[in-house]
């Protein structure tokens, strides 16, 4: 049985047994101030949290999407609005080019036949932009990327 994971609304787990240990639950986040939630906000089930069996300490990563209704949460909808607006600023890019990587980035958070694909899309991009836009792009692909992704990226 799994437990509530409560997570702000940019993807910092604020906490991932929400249920069994309230004292730290939290209305905003420690990090950035944004507001915290438990539940899908399209279909208000509960984020999956930390298995309950589980006396694991390891890191609780934030789910990219309700296991619910299969809805991005907001964390992840904001990382792919930054990822696409990193891409208008790779002077470097056809707009075919922009308009491919953009379409990618649906296929990075997620493990589909296409991930590997859009991974080798995104990594000889990457060696085409400027390197601060290279690095960004980098930075938000770690936080939100599947791990199949991930590894196809190198990251």
């Amino acid at each position: 049985m799994y437990d509530t994971a409560q997570i702000c609304e940019n993807g910092h787990v604020v906490n991932s047994s929400f249920r069994a240990y309230p004292q730290f639950n939290t209305d905003h986040c420690e990090q950035c101030g944004a507001k915290t939630i438990h539940t899908c906000p399209l279909c208000g089930k509960d984020i999956r949290g930390r298995y309950m069996d589980s006396m694991s300490l390891s890191e609780f990563p934030a789910p990219a999407h309700c296991n619910a209704c299969g809805a991005p949460y907001p964390w992840t909808t904001n990382a792919m609005e930054a990822y696409r607006d990193l891409l208008g600023l790779a002077a470097n890019l056809t707009d075919e080019e922009r308009g491919k990587l953009s379409i990618a980035i649906d296929d990075l958070i997620t493990d589909t036949p296409r991930t590997q694909t859009s991974a080798v899309r995104v990594k000889l991009a990457l060696q085409k932009v400027a390197p601060e836009v290279a690095q960004g792009m980098k930075q938000i692909l770690v936080s939100v990327a599947s791990e199949a992704a991930k590894r196809g990226l190198g990251l």
